[in-house]
């Protein structure tokens, strides 16, 4: 099925996971009995990796066999995973079912879990896999990409997916990627980012005739940050007159300063509603309203709270990243997998 390039390039993606991820998708390959860790006449066809406890070795093992069900699991996962960035477009004349007709007409490969073919990896933005789930149609570029090892020059694979999420019911365009190791890149890697974004812009506008057009995001994340149920886990604050304040949030949900100038009002109300001291609290309210007003956020972090510290959904957002109104979504923090960035997009659009 795979030649022994594909799966340098197959291996070079579970090796870049992190320990909790690779112990998540082996659990998904248990579940679904692509691989057992004990005999079991139900599922006969299964990879025995019993002899193997670490989820490093168990993928290596798994796709050096060339199991067409292994890697056809981590290929759906590509859709499927969380992804470090992410930047939001809207669609301005989206119609589901004219964009399915292109997708037809352009003859565009649908993701099939039980098809022999790979991914085609390309060297530029061309040729997506098209996998529709519920609310979303997910477009994958599997970008590749070639470096020398910098001690024995040995060469380098890397299988670098790009997706693309079509919410239908938001008419909005979200660009998922990853960062990138320099090892692999001939420019710097805000550059290589930038380069993709407007090359999948252009994709769309040229092959789905979409209208596309920046989100301006501003105002509705300083909306988020003031409401109940989402907190404020840091901000850089440039000021009118040049000076700047880098905030991050203390183990007390607080952050320090303004925010604390506040509750020193509100824990203290009875006393600043005295007559004699209504003159200091009212400079003081002023004080805070003007430097928040005055105050050019560069970046926020907004933190979604969760039943479990562990479910919290932390995402940095960085104001004019690659131009005007385009601001990119960093997320650090939060469950595995696509939904929490599908539920902080639909937060905030």
């Amino acid at each position: 099925m795979a030649n022994s390039i594909e799966l340098a390039y197959i291996l070079s993606m579970t090796n870049k996971y992190n320990k909790t991820v690779k112990k998540y998708i082996v659990q998904r390959l248990l579940d679904k009995h692509i691989i057992t860790k004990e005999e079991s006449e139900d599922y006969p066809n299964a990879i025995d990796v019993s002899k193997y406890s670490d989820e490093e070795q168990i993928l290596n093992y798994c796709i050096n066999t060339k199991n067409k069900r292994v890697i056809k699991e981590l290929e759906l996962w590509e859709f499927e995973s969380d992804y470090v960035y992410s930047i939001l477009y809207k669609i301005d004349n989206f119609d589901k079912e004219m964009c399915m007709n292109k997708i037809e007409e352009l003859k565009l490969k649908r993701f099939n879990i039980e098809s022999d073919d790979l991914d085609d990896l390309q060297y530029a933005i061309q040729n997506p896999v098209v996998l529709e789930i519920e609310n979303l149609i997910l477009f994958k570029f599997p970008l590749q990409r070639q470096a020398a090892h910098p001690q024995n020059g040995d060469i380098l694979y890397l299988k670098y997916p790009i997706i693309v999420a079509i919410h239908t019911d938001l008419n909005v365009l979200e660009i998922r990627f990853n960062d990138i190791s320099s090892l692999f890149l001939i420019e710097k890697s805000k550059e290589f980012y930038s380069k993709n974004v407007r090359s999948l812009k252009a994709w769309f506008r040229n092959q789905l005739d979409f209208t596309i057009s920046n989100i301006l995001l501003d105002q509705k994340i300083n909306n988020l940050a003031n409401g109940d149920t989402i907190i404020v886990d840091g901000k850089f604050m440039v000021f009118s007159d040049g000076s700047r304040a880098c905030l991050e949030l203390g183990k007390n949900d607080t952050l320090p300063l303004l925010d604390e100038l506040k509750n020193i009002i509100t824990n203290n109300q009875e006393e600043f509603d005295k007559e004699e001291v209504s003159t200091i609290k009212q400079l003081l309210t002023t004080f805070i309203q003007e430097k928040e007003d005055e105050a050019d956020n560069k970046w926020i972090c907004l933190c979604w709270k969760g039943e479990k510290k562990s479910q919290n959904i932390k995402v940095k957002f960085t104001f004019d990243y690659i131009g005007d109104d385009q601001c990119l979504l960093f997320h650090y923090s939060g469950p595995i997998g696509m939904e929490r960035m599908n539920n902080v997009t639909r937060s905030i659009i």
